[in-house]
C-alpha cells in the first residue's frame, strides 16, 4: 500500500499535509479545525460553526445511532471526532501518515488507515455512511475521482448513504480564481504561491452521472454555509446506494 501511495499521490499537496504536526499532546476540536485550513469570511472558524456543519451533514444523511461511519481524507479527524464522541464506530483514511497518527492519538478506538482514496484497504459493504469533506479538489484528475466513487460503492452497504462535500464548481472557476487573486494581492502573487498546488474542478452532472454507473443515486446542492468563505464556489453531492 505504501508504494502505491507514493507512486500516485506524491505531489506538493501531499508534502504540505505531511508537514502538519501538533503542538500539544491533547488537541481540542478548535486545534483540529485550524489544521485543515477552514476559514470564515472574517477569519478563524469557531467550534460552534464547525459543529453546525457536522449536524447539517448528519441530518442530510439521516445518520442514526449504530451507523458505521467512514471518512475518506479524514485529515487530523476534526469531522469524525463529534461522531466518535457519540459512540459511533468510525473508520478514517488519509494519504498523510502524520495526520493519521493524530487521529489514532485522539480517537484510540477508531480504525485509521494510511492510503489512497482510489484503492481503499477495506472490505466490501462495510459501512452505513461514507463521506469525504473538502478533499476531492486535491485529486489528480477525474479518472482518479471516478475510481474513488467506484470504491465508495464497493465499501458501502446496500441502502447506505454518503456525500462528497465541498467540491469545486467548474461553472464558477473564474469567479473562484478572481476571489483568490484578491486575497493574495493579485494574479501574479497568487500564481507564485500556488502554481504547484493545482485544484480540480467538477461539473455537477459529472458526480450524478458517474456515481450512477456504480449504483450511487444522488443529487447536488450548492454549498450553503453562510459563514464559509468558499461557499459561493463549492457544492455538495449526496447519494445512496441501491
Amino acid at each position: 500500500m505504501t508504494d502505491k501511495v507514493n507512486m500516485t499521490m506524491t505531489n506538493n499537496w501531499h508534502k504540505l499535509w505531511e508537514r502538519k504536526t501538533l503542538a500539544t499532546e491533547k488537541p481540542d476540536l478548535a486545534t483540529l479545525i485550524s489544521m485543515v485550513g477552514w476559514k470564515t469570511k472574517d477569519g478563524d472558524l469557531s467550534e460552534q460553526e464547525w459543529l453546525e456543519f457536522v449536524r447539517f451533514v448528519a441530518e442530510k444523511l439521516n445518520i442514526s445511532s449504530g451507523d458505521i461511519i467512514f471518512e475518506i481524507g479524514c485529515g487530523p479527524g476534526g469531522f469524525l471526532l463529534p461522531f466518535y464522541e457519540k459512540g459511533h464506530a468510525i473508520t478514517g483514511l488519509d494519504y498523510s501518515e502524520s495526520l493519521i497518527e493524530i487521529c489514532r492519538q485522539i480517537m484510540p478506538s477508531g480504525d485509521f488507515h494510511y492510503g489512497e482514496a482510489n484503492l481503499l484497504p477495506l472490505p466490501d459493504q462495510s459501512f452505513d455512511i461514507i463521506f469525504s469533506n473538502s478533499v476531492c479538489h486535491y485529486f489528480p484528475d477525474h479518472d482518479y475521482s471516478e475510481r474513488v466513487l467506484s470504491e465508495i460503492s464497493r465499501c458501502l452497504k446496500s441502502g447506505g448513504r454518503g456525500a462528497i462535500l465541498d467540491a469545486n464548481d467548474a461553472s464558477k472557476r473564474n469567479a473562484f480564481l478572481e476571489h483568490r487573486y484578491e486575497r493574495f494581492g493579485g494574479k501574479v502573487e497568487y500564481d507564485e504561491q500556488n502554481q504547484d498546488l493545482p485544484q480540480l474542478f467538477y461539473d455537477k452532472d459529472w458526480f450524478v452521472n458517474t456515481g450512477a454507473k456504480y449504483g450511487l443515486i444522488g443529487y447536488t446542492e450548492d454549498q450553503s454555509i453562510e459563514w464559509y468563505r468558499n461557499t459561493p464556489f463549492r457544492f455538495n453531492y449526496f447519494f445512496s446506494k441501491q
